[in-house]
């Protein structure tokens, strides 16, 4: 594509006037829907415009066969014309918004139920279709996601959450507690059993509240890498996708 990357934005050209910049990182599940039967010119014209860290989630959400495409068609210079890139921006931008549903929304929302209730939403889905409920573990990360960490990985998750909060939590999931602090060093393993037993019972809304402290920070660490569930999780959107740039 015609102009060089500076940062994901093409030189001269301001960040608001940046095609496609209202994109963020949380759209990516919908922009995967959206451009699902795309060309790969058009997915390689949205990519070239994306902050790398985004374009690169973007691309990775596509099937090997897309990202093979894209890649040859990023590889080779072309010129577009602006008339063409704001118009695939249109289309984009009046349809991301009033997109609902979706198994990563619908993921996200399971994360903020109580864990008892979660099981029960599951199962419920479960017995409509066994392949949505394996489809939504995968997304799903889940308190008792750290049962499953190794040493050190838990200690990273620890580093970015209170001990007075991982203390609350695992004092009101004495089994999470039971598989956890075991595998912790000498000293954090007696820290946490010290702030345990000071932990007074707190109201069962708090006590969500503290819960999805920590599994906001273990998803983190998952969508960077730096923490992995063996279960599969976070492969989200489905492959190729995209649209047409009339509204046919």
């Amino acid at each position: 594509l015609a102009a060089a990357h500076t940062n994901g934005a093409p030189k001269g050209i301001a960040d608001e006037e940046r095609p496609f910049s209202f994109i963020r990182e949380e759209h990516l599940p919908k922009l995967a829907y959206l451009m699902r039967r795309g060309t790969p010119e058009h997915l390689a014209m949205v990519i070239h415009y994306l902050p790398p860290h985004i374009a690169s989630r973007f691309l990775e959400s596509q099937s090997d066969g897309v990202r093979t495409r894209v890649a040859h068609y990023l590889a080779d210079v072309t010129e577009l014309e602006e008339a063409a890139v704001r118009e695939v921006e249109k289309w984009i931008k009046t349809r991301i918004d009033f997109l609902v549903g979706g198994e990563e929304k619908l993921a996200e929302i399971i994360e903020g139920i109580p864990s008892e209730k979660q099981e029960e939403f599951l199962s419920k889905v479960a017995a409509k279709d066994p392949l949505i409920r394996t489809r939504l573990e995968r997304r799903l990360v889940r308190i008792e996601d750290l049962a499953g960490l190794e040493a050190a990985e838990l200690q990273a998750v620890l580093r970015k959450v209170p001990m007075q909060t991982v203390a609350q939590v695992l004092k009101a999931r004495q089994d999470l507690a039971d598989q956890i602090v075991p595998k912790l060093s000498v000293n954090i393993a007696e820290r946490l059993r010290e702030e345990m037993a000071l932990a007074r019972d707190i109201p069962d809304d708090r006590l969500r509240a503290e819960t999805l402290l920590i599994v906001k920070a273990l998803k983190e660490m998952v969508r960077q890498g730096a923490v992995v569930l063996t279960k599969g999780l976070l492969k989200n959107a489905e492959p190729n996708a995209a649209p047409k740039t009339s509204d046919s």
